[in-house]
Order: structure tokens, then sequence, then C-alpha cells
């Protein structure tokens, strides 16, 4: 085997470890990431962890960087192939549902204990507000307060990752809210409701509901 072989398969181990590392956060939470429960995850023993890693602090640094990049970019840049701000508002509707909450709520517990997880975390957060103030501004071309609506956006996203009780329900009409105001400011005719998924219907503003 040559060298560039011993590092394709170096790369696919590191892998199965960095994906066993988010399905620990997901599933048990941040106080669960432990070498020995990975180790049990992959099916290894603690030798085999460092042909993978230099060690444990190489490992975690690893494992949120391949979450922004991987998981939580990937999703940011998704959005840039859709043409219109209707399209992106879309996909980011349904991007909503599809985050791993669980494992994102972990790494917010994590990031209270690590500032570079922190750091990564933060970074993230402020490229969804990018990305959402992006779409607002499309829609609302010259409102002042994209910046602020898209902040709130993520907020609830963050709210709803981190309560006990969640409800997909409630944080959908929180967005769709937003989301109104935002429609209603670029043009005050009509106002869209969208709580409930698949049930979206338009009336002009001040009609009686």
């Amino acid at each position: 085997m040559n060298a560039d072989q011993l590092a394709t398969v170096r790369s696919e181990v590191r892998l199965r470890y960095l994906d066993a590392g988010l399905r620990i956060l997901g599933i048990k939470g941040y106080a669960s990431l432990k070498l020995a429960t990975l180790c049990r995850e992959v099916g290894v023993s603690t030798g085999a962890f460092y042909y993978a890693f230099g060690n444990w602090d190489d490992y975690t640094v690893s494992l949120i960087e391949y979450w922004r990049e991987e998981v939580a970019f990937r999703l940011v840049n998704a959005a840039s192939a859709y043409a219109t701000a209707r399209e992106r508002l879309e996909f980011l509707r349904d991007v909503v549902h599809r985050l791993p909450h669980d494992t994102e709520a972990a790494i917010r517990i994590w990031a209270a204990h690590d500032p570079r997880v922190a750091a990564i975390q933060s970074e993230v957060d402020d490229a969804r507000r990018a990305l959402v103030a992006g779409v607002f501004r499309d829609i609302a071309p010259g409102l002042a307060s994209v910046d602020d609506y898209a902040a709130a956006a993520v907020d609830q996203l963050v709210g709803y990752q981190n309560g006990t009780r969640r409800s997909r329900e409630a944080l959908n009409c929180f967005l769709e809210a937003i989301v109104n105001q935002v429609t209603f400011e670029a043009n005050p005719c009509y106002l869209t409701f969208r709580c409930e998924p698949g049930a979206t219907h338009t009336r002009p503003a001040g009609e009686e509901s």
C-alpha cells in the first residue's frame, strides 16, 4: 500500500470516528462524548483511535470543525444554488426541520465549556443570520430592520434547540410570523399566514379572518 492509499484509509477511519461523535452528541449528549464511549460506538479499541488521531484534543477540534464544514456550512452554502429569494426561503423552511437539533443542542452545551467550540458555534450562528438577512433583504429591498428580523429568526431556532419542551409547530409559527412581517413591510397590501405546514393562505391586510 503506497502513501496515497494509506492516507485515504486513514481519512476514512477518521470519518468513522467523526460521524460516531456526532451520533453520540445527538443521542446521548455532550456528557457522553468520551473516548471509551466513542470507541464502543465505532467498535474498536482505544489503541485504534490513536492511529486516526494524535490525542483527544486533536479529535475534539476535528469533530467541531467537521460539524461546521460538513453539516452547518454545507446547508448554508446549499442555499446559494437557488435563484430567487422565495426559492431560498422555501429551502430554509425545509432546512429548519432537517437540522440535527439534538446534536446542535449538545454542541451548544459543549460550547459553554470550551471557548474553541463556542467560537465555531458563534461563527455558524452568524453565518445563518447573514443568510436569512440576505433572503429578507431580497424580499424587502431597503428595509432597515432586516438584520434584526434575521437575528430574531435565528434566536428562535436557538431557543428551540435549547428548550426542554420542543414544539415544531410553535417554532414554525414564530418563524412564519417573522417572515410575514418582513413580507408585509415590503408589500402592505397582503399578509401571508403559514403556521401549519401546507396551510398557507393570503388575504388583504385589514380583512377580518
